[in-house]
């Protein structure tokens, strides 16, 4: 399966990865996901779409001069300050990125931790081999009514 079938069967997974960002952290005011310079989900949040739209072009641009040096890979992060806001741009393959507008604070790590957990679930979604591959697994845990347990025999010592 391409990875351009995988985002068109399952836009509601971006939605929900999105919103869950944007809802669970406070410092988050707005995010979106783009593939190929259009978005693939709603914007969440205080996004303004001509703005949004004109800043991953030249992010994308950006992004394939400077992808031709060995040593960047994806899932890199540019973080662009104004006074009072901060948007933090999360590259993936296929160019397809996340777009997070954030309030500017002290405590970004906060921010960054939220937006790496993130990561980890686009990267999924986009190619559950490679996530595999990079260390990120989800495996759906089964619930403690679902776990048969073994009756084992006692060792000898005991």
């Amino acid at each position: 399966m391409t990875r351009i079938n995988m985002m068109s069967k399952q836009p509601q997974y971006y939605d929900i990865i999105v919103r869950d960002l944007v809802a669970d952290n406070d410092d988050i005011v707005g995010a979106v996901i783009l593939y190929k310079q259009l978005p693939i989900t709603e914007y969440i949040g205080e996004l303004n779409k001509t703005e949004t739209l004109k800043i991953a072009d030249q992010i994308i641009e950006f992004h394939k001069s400077i992808n031709r040096l060995p040593s960047l890979v994806n899932n890199e992060k540019i973080f662009i300050e104004s006074r009072d806001t901060l948007l933090i741009v999360v590259f993936y393959p296929n160019q397809c990125l996340l777009l997070v507008k954030a309030k500017q604070t002290d405590i970004l790590g906060r921010i960054i931790h939220a937006i790496e957990e993130t990561s980890q679930k686009i990267q999924y979604l986009l190619d559950p081999r490679a996530a595999y591959r990079n260390g990120y697994q989800f495996f759906d845990q089964p619930k403690d009514n679902e776990i048969i347990y073994r009756n084992k025999p006692l060792s000898p010592e005991f």
